[in-house]
């Protein structure tokens, strides 16, 4: 009897890797309202009226604040023109009095006269007068729309004042 030897060889079977499943997303469901009174909602991608308001209030209240403290920067930068235009008059009465030893006759030119120096009348936004005498003068700075401190005035001596000034505010704080 013939023996047939045979090698057995093991059948390899295919390696099978690890099944990997896919990673699965949260989904976010959309936000549902209940319709009110027989109306359907559908989903849209705007926003709420809630947060629509609440956008226009907080807009609202940031103009709120920052409106007044806009127009009191405007009217300090306003008020500063005047101080300059006033300082620059003065400087011109001092050069009357050197060449005429008097005060008394003295008008200011026409480009002193308002403030802005050189504006017309019809812009300016302080009108100035002179009140002169022999030996003194007060100019006088008159703003053409409300302001906090009024008047202001400034005399040969270099004398800084606001005679009325409003809103409680003071002549030092006008001249600042």
């Amino acid at each position: 009897m013939h023996r047939s030897t045979s090698v057995h060889k093991p059948v390899q079977q295919p390696v099978q890797e690890p099944v990997q499943k896919p990673l699965q997303t949260e989904t976010r469901k959309p936000r549902h309202h209940a319709p009110a009174r027989g109306f359907s909602l559908t989903l849209s991608g705007g926003f709420s009226l809630i947060e629509l308001l609440i956008a226009v209030a907080l807009v609202g209240i940031l103009a709120g604040i920052a409106y007044p403290a806009y127009t009191s920067h405007v009217q300090r930068a306003h008020r500063a023109e005047a101080r300059a235009v006033l300082l620059e008059a003065a400087q011109y009465m001092e050069r009357y009095y050197s060449a005429n030893t008097s005060y008394a006759s003295a008008s200011l030119p026409d480009r002193l006269s308002h403030s802005p120096a050189g504006s017309t009348a019809a812009d300016a936004r302080y009108t100035l007068a002179v009140t002169a005498e022999a030996t003194s003068f007060t100019l006088t700075a008159t703003p053409t729309k409300a302001d906090g401190c009024g008047a202001l005035t400034l005399n040969q001596l270099g004398v800084r004042a606001a005679p009325s000034p409003v809103s409680g505010m003071t002549a030092e704080s006008c001249w600042r």
